[in-house]
């Protein structure tokens, strides 16, 4: 299976990082269902799962960059991150809120379901409906990170922007003994600075991809793999179940997996328990924890499971959940709002009226019916092709037309003749038969 060269109206789909978003999930599932109590009475724990997130975010920084470099605004942008984001996350909080509404009633709240639908319910002084959305927020910063730059037009330079970031965040750390009140505020308010240099070395990736290896962009994958090591024990869950050393490992082991992606050598990913796995790995990220341990202990109390029938029949459960949120709810809402965005950047036929504003000239006009979604430049320059002006003995003149940015305008010269005209392009949306007249 290769990676799919799509359409104009679909999108590139890397299969291996489906794969590794699969992963990612079922490591993080599997270290909540076995610590604490449970680690007791399995003998074991999965807490090399606990950096599953870090692989995420890694995902994150190179998928939302290939996002935004195929979207041309930041306010597409945000919607589409919008669209992806929110929906799902709706309805897995509110399934979360009424099992924890029907087990624990005192322990949550309206205001604390609807705090928790803005993804940041910490500003609110609320806590998390499920322990797993602390990440939620995170990822939503680094979004509107990428959102500020598309809009701010310094995309291109995101990779200088980012190591920037580093050198304030390290900083930032190695400095808190200077302000502890503010560190402590800022750690917990911005987590993003405990994490970030994760998603920059996606980032990195996504350009060593696209553009190749440099010396550069060697040096920053490094730096960035090196400052996620630092912030082992500044941020995040990890530092209390893996040692600095386990950790470095498998944060390097992290980056050569991704720079084997990057020279398409992860194929061997490219299997369909992994990808199905990726597919839902969003709705199982954010169903799983607090439900799924509810159940386990439901079947394990009840005394007529062992732990690890529970463990499989948690896991088959919260499966097959996602799997039924993600097809049912996630994927027909997604594809429902993006149709009606696109439905509603297509306009009415535009009819094109020029005049021209020569006094040797007689009047000219151009019919041309374009289905684009606005009157830009590109459209009334190809509109405007279809111009021809009728100069004073010289009916059917040939001219050139050159976009004036400024304005909707256009200059036309006749240069055998010298005739020079400017011509205003107004675009009208109208009826066909209503210009006949």
């Amino acid at each position: 299976m290769n990676l799919r060269h799509t359409t104009k109206n679909q999108k590139t789909r890397y299969y291996e990082l489906d794969a590794l978003r699969g992963i990612a999930a079922v490591s993080v599932m599997l270290f909540h269902f076995t610590i604490n109590t449970n680690k007791t009475l399995l003998g074991w724990e999965f807490r090399f799962g606990v950096t599953g997130v870090d692989l995420f975010f890694m995902i994150s920084g190179f998928v939302i960059l290939l996002s935004a470099s195929k979207t041309s605004t930041a306010g597409r942008f945000v919607r589409s991150r919008y669209v992806r984001l929110y929906p799902a996350f709706w309805l897995c909080a509110l399934l979360t809120f009424l099992v924890k509404q029907t087990i624990e009633p005192l322990s949550t709240s309206t205001n604390e379901l609807l705090a928790n639908a803005t993804m940041v319910p910490i500003f609110f002084g609320h806590e998390y409906l499920d322990g797993s959305y602390w990440t939620l927020v995170i990822e939503l910063t680094f979004y509107l990170g990428v959102a500020a730059l598309l809009f701010s037009g310094w995309i291109g330079q995101i990779e200088e922007v980012g190591l920037s970031c580093i050198a304030a965040i390290v900083l930032l750390h190695s400095n808190a003994g200077f302000y502890p009140g503010f560190y402590h505020f800022i750690t917990n308010k911005v987590q993003i600075i405990n994490h970030f240099p994760l998603f920059f070395s996606g980032i990195v990736c996504y350009r060593i991809k696209s553009l190749g290896w440099t010396f550069r962009r060697s040096s920053y994958l490094i730096i960035s793999m090196a400052a996620s090591i630092y912030l082992h024990d500044k941020g995040g869950p990890a530092h209390h179940f893996v040692s600095l050393r386990e950790h470095s490992v498998l944060i390097i082991s992290f980056h050569i997996l991704f720079i084997l992606f990057i020279h398409g050598q992860l194929q061997f990913l490219k299997q369909r328990v992994l990808i199905f796995c990726g597919e839902i790995s969003y709705c199982l990220y954010l169903i799983h924890q607090y439900v799924g341990l509810k159940i386990m202990d439901a079947l394990a109390g009840a005394g007529q499971f062992n732990m690890y029938v529970a463990l499989i029949v948690t896991v088959s459960i919260c499966i097959f959940s996602a799997w039924l949120i993600t097809t049912c709810i996630e994927l027909p809402v997604i594809g429902y709002l993006r149709s009606k965005r696109q439905q509603a950047r297509v306009k009415p036929a535009y009819i094109i009226n020029t005049v021209a504003i020569d006094t040797r000239t007689t009047e000219s006009i151009i019919e041309r019916k374009t289905s684009s979604e606005d009157c830009s430049s590109s459209a009334l320059r190809k509109a405007a092709n279809t111009v021809t002006l009728a100069a004073t003995g010289n009916s059917g003149t040939s001219i050139n037309i050159l976009k004036s940015s400024s304005s909707r305008s256009f200059a036309t010269s006749d240069a055998p003749n010298a005739i020079t005209a400017r011509i205003k392009a107004a675009a009208i949306v109208r009826k066909p038969s209503s210009f006949a007249k």
